[in-house]
């Protein structure tokens, strides 16, 4: 599948990149060598919105064993994160913060996560992680082809075949294969965190506006009721990228 792309005013985002190392200056969480290479790849993503990630000066240090691994799962992490992400301000872009772990709610491993004062990037993030959270500093949201239902675990794919009502701003000329499962649409979207189980499908399509799909990766309740029409195309990108 080709995603499906209008015009889009080319645009230049500024990224002010920063790089976690212990306290002595010698365990870093990225080399600094990777950078050029992760910022090209995510652009390859990216320019279907008309941005290009430009790196902007050389790669800034900071030099703190408390940041290597922020969390949001208490007040005291949140604090810290914060701190690391006032590491700069104002830049008129995008702040990169590569650390080596991000915990999330329910202490869930996070390849990357987006704030108003910046993005971290783990080190099993990559350059679609980048190209994901950049694309939520725009306006997007996450959409997910399966959901998890706790407790017991059970996963449940989205059940129909693609369809016109379930992808009303379409960006594949109107032609799927016949049968095509919604699930598998859904995997090939950049806004799809995950994708779908261990089908290696590419995530980079952006389509022109929203797509159904489910809206969390878990629930506890009807599966169906998290079923919606998630804000993940074009269309919804109302704002270029900018960390506080």
């Amino acid at each position: 599948m080709t995603a499906w792309t209008m015009s889009c005013p080319a645009v230049n985002v500024p990224v002010t990149v920063w790089i976690v190392r212990d306290d002595l200056g010698m365990i870093a969480a990225r080399d600094a060598a990777e950078i050029p290479g992760l910022l090209a790849d995510a652009n390859k993503i990216l320019w279907q919105r008309g941005l290009t990630l430009v790196q902007s000066g050389t790669v800034h240090y900071a030099d703190n064993a408390a940041w290597l691994n922020p969390s949001n799962t208490t007040p005291a992490a949140v604090y810290e994160f914060d701190a690391l992400m006032d590491s700069s301000s104002g830049t008129g872009g995008v702040e990169l913060y590569f650390v080596q772990t991000i915990t999330g709610d329910n202490n869930v491993n996070l390849k990357g996560v987006r704030r108003i004062k910046g993005i971290a990037i783990a080190q099993d993030g990559d350059a679609t992680t980048i190209a994901h959270e950049v694309l939520h500093a725009c306006g997007l949201a996450d959409i997910y082809p399966q959901i998890t239902i706790l407790p017991q675990g059970t996963k449940v794919s989205i059940p129909d075949v693609s369809a016109p009502e379930m992808l009303p701003s379409d960006w594949c000329g109107g032609y799927y294969e016949p049968g095509l499962m919604q699930k598998f649409v859904v995997a090939r979207l950049i806004m799809s965190p995950g994708g779908y189980t261990n089908v290696p499908l590419p995530r980079a399509d952006i389509p022109s506006g929203s797509v159904w799909g489910y809206r969390n990766f878990s629930t506890t309740g009807d599966p169906s009721d998290e079923l919606e029409l998630r804000n993940v195309g074009l269309s919804g990108c109302h704002q270029n990228p900018v960390s506080e």
